[in-house]
């Protein structure tokens, strides 16, 4: 298997686990937070959404970052709200979290082996140095935040999911 092809078969199934806890949830699970500023399934969405254009979108395929609101919402340092009024709908962040990926997908299908190679656009990051590592984290960001999804459904009483 391809490099690319691994990177895209990894952000792929990182995002059909995400698919798969958040199948069944009501909409007022999708804003539980177990306290107070902790992360709630919507607040996770949203910020996967942000994270992954921002990573793939504007590191790796030389994007615009995606306009505000959500980077206010949704990005690094941003503060999970309980509320429901405080984001878009859900039936939007599902939308918004769909458009993202089928819109980044073409185009990293198009990256090739020198530009995975390259330097990613943007600020220097502690944990990656090429594109091609980009779009691992990427795949690991959203493995990471899946895992939150998964012991938020457990708070909820819902039974574990594989």
């Amino acid at each position: 298997m391809e490099t690319l092809d691994l990177l895209i078969n990894r952000i792929d199934a990182a995002r059909n686990w995400t698919r798969n806890l958040l199948a069944d949830l009501s909409d007022r699970e999708w804003f539980f937070q177990p306290g107070p500023g902790l992360h709630s399934p919507a607040w996770i969405v949203g910020h996967l959404t942000w994270a992954e254009w921002g990573l793939a979108g504007v590191r790796c395929c030389e994007r615009e970052p995606l306009p505000p609101p959500t980077a206010d919402l949704f990005g690094r340092g941003s503060i999970p709200s309980g509320d429901p009024k405080s984001y878009p709908s859900i039936a939007e962040l599902r939308a918004q979290r769909d458009q993202v990926h089928n819109d980044l997908l073409p185009l990293i299908r198009k990256l090739t082996p020198a530009q995975l190679a390259q330097s990613p656009k943007g600020d220097p990051h502690p944990m990656f140095s090429t594109r091609g590592q980009v779009l691992g984290m990427v795949a690991m960001h959203e493995s990471f935040h899946a895992g939150q999804l998964a012991l938020l459904r457990r708070l909820m009483g819902r039974a574990a999911q594989r």
